[in-house]
């Protein structure tokens, strides 16, 4: 759940979903793990936010586990510019860090965090990325 209150959110925000929604408006471009591969005449796949879950901890307390898990997430902002990578980034950054509430109205998170961020280049597909390395506070679905 928590990854579907991510896609909602960065959707639903104006300034990542400017940068994210197709021309089409019905194709976004938030994918799990890969970006996938561009299809020739097919529409773009850049700018594109990639997720991936890095670690889930569940709490535990004396009396059992507390419904309260600690999931990191890894985002990597994608594009064929360092520049929009980069604004690309600052946009994931402002509509998440310190984030409490219902995230996209699926999940409730209790604290979204910022914790390390760095600039990457893909030599061979000629993208550049911004990886982002968040850790969320959320209730277990």
């Amino acid at each position: 759940m928590l990854h579907e209150g991510l896609v909602a959110q960065l959707l639903a925000d104006t300034v990542t979903a400017a940068f994210l929604v197709g021309d089409d408006s019905e194709h976004n471009r938030v994918y799990p793990l890969v970006m996938p591969q561009k299809i020739p005449r097919g529409p773009s796949q850049t700018p594109c936010v990639v997720y991936q879950t890095r670690s889930v901890d569940r709490q535990v307390t004396y009396c059992g586990t507390s419904g309260l898990i600690r999931t990191m997430l890894q985002l990597d902002c994608y594009s064929s510019t360092y520049t929009e990578a980069k604004q690309l980034a600052d946009a994931v950054r402002t509509s998440l860090i310190d984030f409490r509430g219902s995230l996209g109205g699926v999940v409730s998170v209790r604290h979204a965090a910022l914790e390390s961020e760095f600039d990457l280049q893909d030599p061979e597909p000629g993208l550049y990325r911004v990886s982002q390395n968040w850790v969320f506070w959320h209730e277990e679905d």
